[in-house]
């Protein structure tokens, strides 16, 4: 368990805030940021439980690192084959297939 900063991002496809966990930066201290305003070392972990499903319009995103926006899950080019198959794939397999994925 331990400490992890929180990141406010909307669903972008009916705009219900949802908080992001990460544990990006060795500060973390139960912090909380709107996306715009993420510092970079929080931002570098925001997407480690993407995708998030939203609980207003069922909709699965996670966060365009680059760009800071709220992307849909099978827009975001780390899903390869579709977001049930990416997100109930064996964790140790997610990562050893993300090797040239925006993840960091």
């Amino acid at each position: 368990m331990g400490l992890y900063d929180s990141v406010s991002v909307q669903c972008p496809e009916c705009g219900k805030p949802t908080f992001f966990q990460s544990k990006g930066s060795e500060f973390a201290a139960c912090r909380s940021f709107p996306l715009t305003k993420c510092p970079i070392d929080v931002l570098s972990n925001i997407n480690r439980h993407s995708p998030h499903r939203c609980g207003k319009c069922g909709c699965y995103f996670a966060v365009d690192e680059r760009t800071r926006k709220p992307i849909k899950a099978a827009e975001a080019d780390w899903v390869e084959e579709g977001v049930n198959s990416w997100y109930t794939r064996d964790p140790v397999e997610r990562v050893a297939t993300e090797g040239s994925s925006t993840k960091r």
